[in-house]
Parts: structure tokens; C-alpha cells; sequence
């Protein structure tokens, strides 16, 4: 179901407490943050530590790419349902998914082939 404003029925649009209109803002707000900095974080000590080389730089930054853009979502709360544009609200889920989808897949597949591979290295 859509919450377009096309789809709204004739009724006036409940209204939005105020405190759901300040989590919609904080919540995005704490969350790129939150994201940036571990990100960040990751950049600087990828170089340090083996653990982290193992991950595949591009699939990380996917995934933070994704919870970033699904922390927009909550921002409906603060500019209110109504006025909050038709495009986001039917995009964002599909966007995530790819975001998530994606790196998700990689991983797995990279984690199969590694197996076929022992396998083969441990026959011969």
C-alpha cells in the first residue's frame, strides 16, 4: 500500500506527535553518523589488521551504502507523510534490497567457491 498523496483518502492526515517528529529527524541523523564513523573507522584500520584485509572493501561499503539509505526513511515523521515525496517512499525499499542483496549474494558465492576450492586442494 502506498502513502502517496494521490492514494491519501479525503480526510485530513492524522497529526504527528511531536516527539515522532524528533525521532524522525534524530534517528537519521545518529545513524549516518553512527555509519560514517565506522566506516571510517574500517578505511583507516584495514590496513592494520589481517582480520579485516579478508573483507572485500567494495561489499562494506555497499552494505553501509544500504543502512544509510533505509535511515531515510524515517525522516516521513518529520517533514509529515503527506508532504513526503511519492518517489522515496516507493524506492527506498527496493534500493535496500539491492544494497543488502547484493553484498549478501557476493559473500555467499565467495564463501562456496572457497569451499570447492579446499575441497579440490585437499583431494590432490
Amino acid at each position: 500500500m502506498s502513502n502517496c498523496s494521490e492514494f491519501l483518502p479525503e480526510d485530513p492526515p492524522p497529526e504527528i506527535s511531536p516527539f515522532n517528529k524528533f525521532l524522525g529527524i534524530f534517528l537519521p541523523v545518529v545513524t549516518w553518523i553512527y555509519v560514517g564513523g565506522c566506516t571510517i573507522v574500517y578505511l583507516r584500520e584495514r590496513k592494520k589488521s589481517s582480520f579485516l584485509k579478508k573483507r572485500l572493501t567494495g561489499l562494506v561499503i555497499t552494505s553501509s551504502l544500504g543502512i544509510c539509505v533505509l535511515a531515510i526513511y524515517p525522516l516521513r515523521e518529520f517533514v509529515g507523510r503527506e508532504r513526503f515525496p511519492c518517489l522515496f517512499t516507493e524506492l527506498i525499499p527496493l534500493v535496500t534490497i539491492g544494497l543488502f542483496g547484493f553484498p549478501l549474494v557476493i559473500r555467499a558465492l565467495h564463501f562456496y567457491w572457497r569451499i570447492q576450492l579446499n575441497r579440490k586442494l585437499a583431494s590432490s
